[in-house]
């Protein structure tokens, strides 16, 4: 495993010191700090990305309770900070495990830039502050907001999010594509039977729609004659593919649809 730690530049020393050496602060710094982060974290929920967890809310509770000692903030801060940079690695870990291995190195080279911007950036902050108790607060809000939001960032998408192609002898081929809210994903699907369009989105906008649970969506079909579409077909995502079968289908192919393919492959 590669850990973008290795890259760190010596200034970390002096962000991680800021958290550990507290001075004492008012409440109601405190309070506004807390403000702060939560609505960081806000806008990270609209992104279904970091929401409000039990150990977030213990670090807005620790830091309303610190009584503002040295102590009692620095443990609110180190814990946080450690959470936030394993969630960081994690998922860059999994980011990077996850593209092609020609590229991942361009990556690492990435990521190794990204610390150096956040170590050049907030220590700038610091200096820009105007005392030392300023100091010390710019550097922990600008070291917890960029490491949230990078995490957000390498976040993993989705599991059924992206486009997938299957060929099958009987079936013809089937290029389907699918985005995931939450427990709902609604999509586009391409049938066609050697060089023919069957049906497509270019010819036909047909939205698939329906619900996800684990790794199996039930799918519906939209209807092109202002009648219902009693149609539905189930996807399952085994590891990187796709499987499609079509499971109802009660006005008796009337429509062509696409019937089962197996394996339909991720496409770049």
């Amino acid at each position: 495993m590669i850990d973008f730690f290795a890259a760190s530049s010596p200034d970390n020393s002096q962000l991680i010191r800021c958290v550990l050496i507290m001075p004492r602060f008012s409440l109601i710094l405190i309070f506004s700090l807390s403000v702060f982060l939560i609505s960081s974290t806000s806008k990270a929920n609209e992104k279904n990305h970091v929401t409000l967890n039990d150990e977030w809310r213990i670090f807005l509770v620790c830091l309303s309770k610190s009584s503002a000692t040295n102590e009692k903030l620095s443990n609110c801060y180190r814990n946080e900070i450690k959470r936030q940079d394993a969630r960081l690695n994690q998922n860059y870990q999994h980011f990077l495990a996850t593209r092609r291995e020609d590229a991942r190195q361009r990556y690492v080279e990435a990521q190794r830039q990204w610390v150096k911007y956040r170590d050049t950036n907030c220590n700038a902050q610091i200096a820009n502050a105007a005392n030392e108790d300023a100091e010390l607060i710019a550097g922990d809000r600008c070291y917890l907001k960029m490491t949230i939001n990078r995490a957000d960032e390498l976040a993993p998408s989705a599991p059924l999010t992206g486009s997938w192609y299957g060929e099958s002898e009987k079936n013809g081929t089937l290029n389907v594509t699918l985005v995931q809210h939450g427990d709902d994903v609604t999509g586009t699907y391409c049938y066609m039977n050697g060089t023919e369009q069957i049906d497509c989105p270019d010819h036909n906008p047909h939205i698939l729609h329906g619900c996800v649970s684990g790794n199996i969506a039930m799918l519906s079909f939209p209807s092109s004659s202002g009648e219902p579409d009693r149609r539905k077909a189930r996807v399952t995502l085994k590891g990187a593919n796709l499987s499609w079968q079509l499971v109802e289908d009660r006005d008796g192919n009337l429509m062509p649809t696409p019937v089962s393919f197996d394996t339909l492959v991720p496409l770049p």
